[in-house]
């Protein structure tokens, strides 16, 4: 009688304890780390992806500054050349706005040309970026610019644009700057 009431005791002493089998602690730990190494597998490159999309925007809106900067500055340029040995230089002149007495005067510095200083603009170093111009293509009436936004610490790029600035005077004949005699 005593050996039967034993097992019995045993038997609802586990389904009052609501513990789990070895078994079962192996197949939700197993579960568990499926889970995780697919939404780890999954997030992270999503994550990598939307970071790089902002950084993007941001390149593209620093872009859209610096040619307006460029552009505000060289639209009334004229005579633009780059410089053979860097093509990050631009040289060029500018008509005053003013008439002196014997008709338009060059606006040309006291050395010659005036010099486009590309490191004078915000090139998103606040934002861990770096600027690169460059002014290949550019003839006398016509600026070409490639903008490239690199990475501040490397060469990878983040964006890069081309664009065009003309000069408003068109070609200059002698005279005048608008053309006429």
């Amino acid at each position: 009688m005593g050996g039967h009431g034993v097992g019995k005791d045993t038997e609802s002493r586990a389904r009052r304890c609501g513990g789990f089998t070895l078994l079962e602690t192996v197949m939700a730990l197993t579960i568990a780390s499926i889970a995780l190494l697919f939404f780890t597998g999954f997030l992270v490159p999503q994550l990598k992806l939307y970071y790089r999309f902002g950084r993007t925007s941001e390149a593209k809106q620093v872009c859209g500054r610096i040619y307006r900067e460029i552009e505000e500055q060289l639209r009334y340029g004229y005579d633009f050349a780059v410089d053979p040995e860097d093509p990050a230089t631009l040289y060029y002149r500018v008509r005053e706005t003013e008439r002196s007495g014997d008709g338009y005067r060059s606006g040309v510095g006291e050395d010659g040309p005036l010099q486009f200083d590309g490191a004078l603009l915000d090139g998103g170093q606040e934002l861990g970026m770096r600027l690169e111009l460059d002014f290949t293509g550019t003839d006398e009436d016509a600026v070409c610019v490639r903008i490239q936004l690199l990475e501040e610490n490397g060469d990878e790029v983040i964006w890069e644009q081309r664009a065009y600035v003309s000069s408003l005077y068109g070609e200059i004949e002698e005279g005048k700057p608008d053309g006429t005699h």
